[in-house]
């Protein structure tokens, strides 16, 4: 999978940063959501959360945190960090290069072939004929794959270049981690957190 569709796909594995923890660097990735059914009071929910490691998105791992609701200050988590997405937007322009040098390949074998000597084999000067007019037919396709990546291109610089536009969730739960947790005679370490996702960056599909 490419960079670039991680970086724009709401797909397990998407890359994350915690605006606390973007200048150390710190980065992972979603591990799993789950949707919560009722809330506390036992109404219907249609919240949304996601889980992944607590040292990763919190500075302080010995305290637990946990948000206060409605007007608290909010630890934001981020789409991707400057070099991810940087990296995602160098790829859509890798793919641009890409099909400008097929496009430019296609041309001069589409020269080379008319400028050919005509065959006194009927049956060469067929194939020669059919191999120029698939060429051709394929110019059109890659001059339009062209225009597609490069708008696309600047859409995802445009729109999602300002990290703060890239914010889908904050912290929402995150207990101090905890070493050697003993489960059924096993030792594990408790490095778990939990975000609320930001309404509109969670979309259902209904197929």
């Amino acid at each position: 999978m490419s960079i670039a569709s991680l970086l724009l796909t709401a797909v397990l594995g998407m890359p994350i940063a915690a605006a606390e923890r973007e200048a150390a660097g710190a980065q992972r990735s979603v591990a799993l959501f789950f949707h919560e059914n009722k809330d506390n009071d036992g109404n219907p929910s249609a919240r949304v959360f996601t889980v992944t490691n607590c040292h990763v998105l919190r500075e302080d791992t010995t305290t637990t945190y946990e948000f206060r609701g409605a007007g608290a200050p909010r630890q934001h988590v981020r789409l991707a960090r400057f070099g991810r997405f940087q990296r995602g937007l160098n790829e859509i322009k890798d793919c641009v290069s890409g099909c400008e040098i097929d496009t430019d390949l296609l041309a001069r074998e589409i020269v080379q072939l008319e400028a050919k000597p005509e065959s006194d084999d009927q049956e060469v000067v067929a194939e020669d004929k059919a191999e120029v007019e698939a060429k051709r037919n394929k110019l059109p396709n890659l001059k339009k794959d062209i225009c597609v990546l490069e708008a696309f291109y600047n859409e995802v610089k445009s729109q999602w270049g300002d990290i703060t536009c890239r914010t889908i969730d904050h912290v929402h739960w995150a207990p101090n981690i905890s070493i050697s947790i003993d489960v059924q005679g096993r030792k594990y370490t408790k490095d778990i957190c939990s975000r609320l996702m930001q309404r509109g960056s969670w979309v259902t599909s209904s197929t």
